[in-house]
């Protein structure tokens, strides 16, 4: 079996947070066979170092994020290329696959020059839908709300939901006159 590291872990963690499981520190550590302190340690390393925030619900048993937040892009050097490629392989053996990068599917209702600027992101087309790969949740939302066009987000729902938020948000603050 590969060795599971941190990163993986907090990975792993920030996927529960972000889509709202209330993960606890015991399926940290039963999901990852670590210590209980080693899963309170990725807890306080999220909050102390990435300046996540993270909160705990009594009610649910488990953590939650308080406001929106995203995990620091990575930077991969060729022996950790080489660990995430066996990560990849354990992964698959367990029939997972985790979402770094975030894939989504896009279909594109107003054809503007605009979304060019979604190139970078741009991974394929099937049919009428666009596949597009992102790290940061936070720049691909801003740049596709900057291309100013009709779009409907086939998947993931947790993005759609996301930016559903945002732009109520945004409406709520600046309300029409």
């Amino acid at each position: 079996m590969v060795e599971i590291s941190a990163y993986v872990r907090i990975q792993w963690l920030h996927e529960q947070l972000f889509c709202n499981t209330y993960p606890s520190i015991k399926k940290l550590t039963e999901n990852f066979e670590i210590s209980y302190r080693q899963g309170q340690r990725d807890i306080e390393y999220m909050r102390d170092s990435l300046g996540a925030p993270i909160e705990y619900s009594a009610h649910r048993k488990g953590y939650f994020y308080a406001k929106p937040f995203s995990l620091p892009t990575l930077y991969l050097t060729a022996d950790e290329t080489n660990y995430m490629t066996k990560l990849a392989a354990y992964y698959d053996s367990l029939k997972l696959r985790p979402q770094v990068p975030y894939t989504t599917k896009i279909k594109i209702l107003s054809k503007r020059k605009s979304y060019r600027l979604l190139d970078r992101f741009l991974r394929g087309k099937e049919g009428d839908y666009v596949i597009y790969e992102f790290h940061n949740v936070e720049l691909f939302i801003g740049v596709l709300l900057s291309c100013g066009g009709d779009f409907e987000i086939i998947f993931p729902n947790w993005l759609r939901e996301r930016v559903t938020e945002i732009c109520k948000n945004v409406l709520l603050r600046h309300p029409m006159s």
